[in-house]
């Protein structure tokens, strides 16, 4: 710091004030860019809401198709009189309606996915990782929106919880 301040006082009055004013344009333009950028991730990820939102009534729908009730038995997820478990139809047809990716959970267990898993099948029986989202959907009944991390790879992701008729 003292040998920037001797190189100051060496300086002419003009070349001190074109520092100063050199610098608060370097301020200002850094100020100007964290806005920008601020701006642009908020609006982003509010679009990325608004279409997760969008791409959940989509599944909604589809999975409505099979019947409005929903129910565990014997072990086994259904929609209506559909059996959830193994059935790739319904994430198989949200995928072909919206893109990306689709999962059907019993619990924290994949029983209908289009994620592939490392060997480049569906990731059928894999868990959902604790975190938010388990703690979310599943402990708080709840639905999540935001970023997640799925087998490894990062995703913006929406999850609704499955409820039966009860609630539960």
């Amino acid at each position: 710091m003292t040998r920037f301040r001797e190189f100051l006082n060496r300086q002419h009055l003009s070349a001190k004030v074109t520092l100063m004013a050199v610098a608060a344009l370097v301020l200002l333009s850094a100020a100007i860019f964290l806005g920008t950028r601020f701006l642009l991730v908020s609006s982003a990820r509010e679009q990325g809401t608004e279409r997760l939102d969008t791409n959940m009534r989509v599944a909604w729908s589809v999975l409505r198709q099979n019947g409005l009730d929903n129910s565990l038995r014997e072990g086994r997820l259904y929609a209506g009189e559909v059996v959830l478990n193994d059935n790739n139809a319904a994430v198989d047809r949200m995928k072909e309606l919206v893109g990306g990716t689709a999962t059907i959970f019993m619990g924290d267990t994949r029983v209908a996915t289009n994620v592939l898993n490392e060997q480049g099948g569906r990731a059928l029986g894999s868990r959902l990782a604790a975190g938010p989202v388990h703690d979310e959907v599943l402990d708080a009944g709840k639905p999540y929106r935001g970023e997640t991390e799925i087998l490894g790879k990062r995703y913006f992701a929406a999850y609704d919880p499955i409820k039966d008729r009860s609630a539960k």
